[in-house]
């Protein structure tokens, strides 16, 4: 693996991955008065106590270096030898003896944030300034389940950074986390080899060839998509006492169509609304626009829909919302559900 890095006025090749020499870290030199030995035979740091380096991850001018178990960082340090000739050294330093990561190659920063795989998860890395292992923060306890199935040391991972979208490919399911929303959805059914950005449209690679445009339509591959929110278990905060929930208030974005179809599921039994929300062509839409009859009553304002739930006697509870239609879109601000406590 090779990943460029300067910490000063220069930038050089840092080089890892050797399978004689797995803990080894080589650096290029700047060549100077005619000195063609690119690597030096003296550049190079031996890291931990042998514990094969994993990945590189650059942060500021600082160099953070990950083996499986522990982790490090180095800087551009300028040092005089006897001779009174100046050159840029790079110390290591222990950032945390506990914490390492499982990804392989050169790492990527998430909101300007290392990243790091290990056993338990994923990790994104607060401050890199003290040696401390509560630095590493685990933020995918609510994926656990659907990274525990996987090999998080094959994963392949990239930053869309102007979506705020970290994905994860794992095999044929793709985790995405939304870190300016902190929430997580999950795709599935493809396997990206290679990503791409260019004017905030997505391009993936896949195995057989083909390259993909990831884009806002409401279709894959002209097949509508099952797009399904769903809250967690609800006990409102009084597991022992049995509930009513008896009606819903949502909150939408204002969009040219909308649909939702809710159900929900209880300790008891599952249910079903019977008045889905549906909005057809009720807001301002470029789409077919008669110009001429334009009249200045269109509004953006969101959307307000109450709808009857009817759980009754009932310990816990969950919603889902779904929209499966290849023309409309639902776009979910906020959700309240109204109900009484019973007394037993």
């Amino acid at each position: 693996f090779v990943l460029p890095f300067g910490g000063d006025n220069d930038t050089r090749l840092f080089t890892w991955g050797n399978e004689a020499y797995p803990s080894h870290l080589w650096w290029s030199g700047i060549p100077t008065h005619g000195n063609g030995l690119y690597f030096p035979a003296d550049c190079f740091n031996t890291i931990g106590n042998g514990d094969p380096i994993t990945s590189l991850t650059r942060h500021y001018d600082w160099l953070l270096v990950f083996t499986r178990s522990a982790s490090y960082y180095l800087y551009a340090s300028q040092k005089t030898d006897d001779m009174g000739i100046q050159y840029t050294s790079f110390p290591v330093f222990t950032l945390s003896p506990d914490r390492g990561s499982l990804m392989e190659g050169p790492g990527i920063l998430m909101d300007n944030q290392p990243l790091s795989v290990g056993e338990s998860g994923l990790y994104r890395w607060v401050s890199t300034y003290q040696r401390d292992e509560r630095n590493a923060v685990l933020f995918s306890r609510r994926a656990c389940e659907t990274l525990g199935k996987a090999d998080l040391s094959n994963a392949g991972f990239f930053d869309r950074e102007s979506k705020g979208e970290l994905w994860c490919v794992l095999d044929d399911r793709i985790l995405i986390y939304h870190y300016r929303l902190d929430v997580f959805y999950l795709y599935k059914g493809f396997l990206p080899t290679a990503f791409a950005e260019m004017d905030k449209t997505l391009y993936f690679g896949m195995e057989n060839g083909m390259v993909c445009l990831y884009g806002d339509m409401f279709t894959d591959n002209n097949t509508p998509i099952i797009a399904v929110w769903e809250s967690t278990y609800l006990d409102f905060g009084y597991p022992h006492l049995r509930k009513n929930v008896d009606r819903c208030d949502i909150l939408l974005r204002a969009e040219s169509k909308t649909n939702a179809h809710i159900t929900w599921i209880t300790d008891k039994d599952t249910g079903e609304g019977d008045n889905p929300i549906a909005l057809n062509g009720g807001l301002f839409d470029f789409a077919r626009m008669d110009f001429a009859a334009l009249r200045m009553d269109t509004t953006l304002n969101n959307l307000r829909f109450t709808r009857r739930i009817g759980a009754k006697r009932i310990n816990v509870f969950k919603l889902r919302l779904q929209n499966q239609h290849a023309d409309s879109s639902l776009r979910l601000l906020s959700l309240v559900l109204g109900g009484t406590l019973l007394c037993k």
